[in-house]
């Protein structure tokens, strides 16, 4: 277990391998600095004591995040190399948005379900504008704008 603390002073733990500490850094990148970014972003402190990120063997989805924890597949659990073809980043910013819209605050029913899952997608983007840019969450944002054109035209 690494651990780091945020600007706010939360203890952050990262689980990895031991025989593979070559996955530490590239897999959690980013995460102190998401972390803060929400804190600020969103407005609200932290709601938990502690943070941890725990890869799962055989976990049949991506990720989940729980109070106080994101559990996710060890797949994503990367080197370097790797990390340039697929990486964790995206998935660790929407699960740690969840703290606040999922766990701090949920639905009273799962047909609100879409709120939490909503603000987790909006608030990990808007991260994720910072890291890769302007031009990246156009992108980004356009792609998303032609699926729901693409899935309007299967709904008739």
């Amino acid at each position: 277990i690494e651990q780091e603390k945020s600007a706010s002073g939360v203890p952050m733990n990262y689980y990895y391998y031991p025989d593979q500490p070559e996955q530490l850094k590239p897999t959690y990148r980013f995460s102190k600095e998401m972390f803060d970014f929400f804190e600020k972003e969103i407005g609200v402190p932290y709601p938990w004591e502690t943070y941890s990120q725990i890869p799962v063997q055989n976990f049949m989805y991506g990720a989940m995040e729980n109070t106080t924890a994101t559990i996710f597949g060890d797949f994503y659990l990367v080197d370097e190399r790797t990390y340039l073809d697929r990486n964790y980043v995206r998935v660790n910013a929407h699960e740690l948005a969840h703290q606040w819209f999922g766990d701090m605050i949920t639905a009273r029913s799962s047909a609100h379900h879409w709120l939490q899952e909503s603000f987790a997608t909006h608030y990990s983007k808007q991260f994720l504008r910072t890291v890769y840019g302007e031009d990246w969450y156009k992108w980004k944002c356009r792609g998303e704008q032609n699926s729901a054109l693409r899935a309007s035209k299967k709904n008739l």
